[in-house]
């Protein structure tokens, strides 16, 4: 049994040795680790990087590694073919891009497959659902405003190419308060209107005061909300 041992030991030692290197570009837990001949790990690289060949294990021989553990910049195609249409696909930094001719012509399309973020907080408002840590590429979100704000925009935001699109804005209704009319001699044109808030884009109307009337420069008595702000018609006392 001894001798077993010994033979074990000495036909351990005859086999090739392989030092895992420092990974650039990957990650690997193996980083300074001893293997022997025959030994065979998996590589990891970082997205648009791989082993040559596409190969994704190295094995460890009797002149080292093989292949070399090394993660290159690498791009994979894809082609498809019918007697009117070439379809070309590359993945290259997580980007796919799409190009096909057709009867001659060529199309380029580009589709994203980086993840976004929670979508952007807007003023005013926020998002209708609970907004999650990571969306997957084309997700979308929508948007409502608080009471009496008015929505201005497109309402729904896609994920494209890792940034969500443009959010909307909660535009600012007008608050039409009794004092602004007393200090502008006016009221409202219709008896029935209590509403004292507009909101953005709806008119109002107004009519002036009981002996008053409406003064050469003033803005005209229907007037609309924009953002918040109204332009006020002046009322002058009739003499």
């Amino acid at each position: 049994m001894l001798l077993i041992y010994f033979i074990y030991l000495s036909l351990l030692w005859s086999l090739g040795k392989c030092y895992f290197p420092y990974l650039e570009n990957g990650h690997n837990e193996n980083n300074g680790r001893k293997f022997v001949q025959g030994n065979f790990i998996e590589v990891a690289c970082h997205p648009g990087y791989g082993l040559p060949k596409e190969q994704t294990t190295v094995t460890c021989t009797e002149n080292g590694w093989s292949p070399t553990p090394r993660c290159i910049h690498v791009s994979k195609y894809t082609t498809l073919r019918s007697q009117h249409v070439h379809v070309f696909l590359s993945n290259i930094d997580d980007i796919l891009k799409l190009i096909h001719i057709n009867c001659g012509k060529m199309f380029l399309s580009t589709y994203s497959t980086r993840k976004c973020g929670p979508p952007p907080p807007i003023d005013n408002g926020d998002t209708t659902s609970f907004p999650l840590s990571l969306y997957a590429p084309d997700s979308s979100v929508e948007y409502q405003c608080q009471n009496l704000y008015q929505l201005e925009g497109n309402k729904r935001v896609t994920c494209r190419n890792g940034q969500w699109s443009e959010p909307p804005k909660c535009l600012h209704a007008c608050v039409i308060a009794p004092e602004i009319m007393e200090k502008y001699n006016i009221t409202f044109k219709w008896a029935a209107k209590q509403k004292l808030y507009s909101r953005t884009g709806e008119p109002v109307e107004f009519v002036c005061r009981s002996g008053y009337h409406l003064s050469p420069n003033s803005h005209a008595l229907r007037t609309t909300c924009q953002d918040g702000k109204l332009e006020y018609p002046t009322c002058v006392k009739r003499y």
